[in-house]
């Protein structure tokens, strides 16, 4: 196969992590949220019921993009 190898110092973060005390995702996206220990992809309507009721979610960000 076609494989490349990289280096640990040439690979990039794909997005951090957004504190969601500092500003929520736009409405109707699929995004990941974390409660610092767990991580599970949401669909974000824009209303906090979207998220299951036991967890409580400190951190979000946007998907990644698919591979080409």
């Amino acid at each position: 196969g076609n494989f490349r190898i990289f280096k640990t110092n040439d690979l990039k973060p794909i997005s951090a992590w957004i504190a969601c005390s500092e500003r929520l995702p736009e409405p109707n996206v699929n995004v990941l949220f974390s409660n610092g220990e767990d991580v599970d992809m949401h669909y974000w309507s824009g209303e906090m019921d979207d998220i299951d009721d036991h967890v409580l979610s400190l951190h979000w960000m946007p998907l990644p993009a698919p591979p080409k």
